[in-house]
């Protein structure tokens, strides 16, 4: 018999999601904008620089909520900035080996901006 080749597929997750919490669910945030920080052996962290590695930062989410970013080794921090929500800043993390970030990510809503939603204003 001739021999065969078997091709695998791994599918992997290699984004993570900004949405907000609620009772009904979580809702998917379009349009929030996700920064990376990278930070330094001293802890001087500045916006990760992106467009060495043929990526965009800060990332603006679409309507599923979606960002990623594929980074090497180090310590880094989010950012997470929408309309209508209380800014996010995340812990440090260390990144050991290169790795898409796959963290999904809870905003608040500010207290005028939900008042204002619910009644369509």
């Amino acid at each position: 018999l001739p021999a065969k080749s078997i091709e695998l597929v791994a599918a992997i997750d290699p984004g993570g999601y900004i949405y907000e919490q609620t009772n009904g669910g979580r809702i998917r945030i379009n349009k929030a904008q996700v920064t990376l920080y990278q930070c330094d052996t001293n802890d001087q962290c500045d916006v990760w620089p992106a467009e060495k590695y043929r990526q965009d930062n800060p990332r603006v989410t679409d309507e599923s909520g979606e960002y990623y970013f594929m980074i090497s080794p180090g310590k880094y921090y989010l950012q997470v900035e929408a309309r209508g929500y209380k800014q996010y800043q995340g812990e440090p993390f260390v990144v050991k080996n290169g790795s898409f970030l796959n963290f999904n990510i809870a905003l608040k809503p500010k207290i005028l901006w939900r008042f204002l939603h619910i009644f369509g204003l």
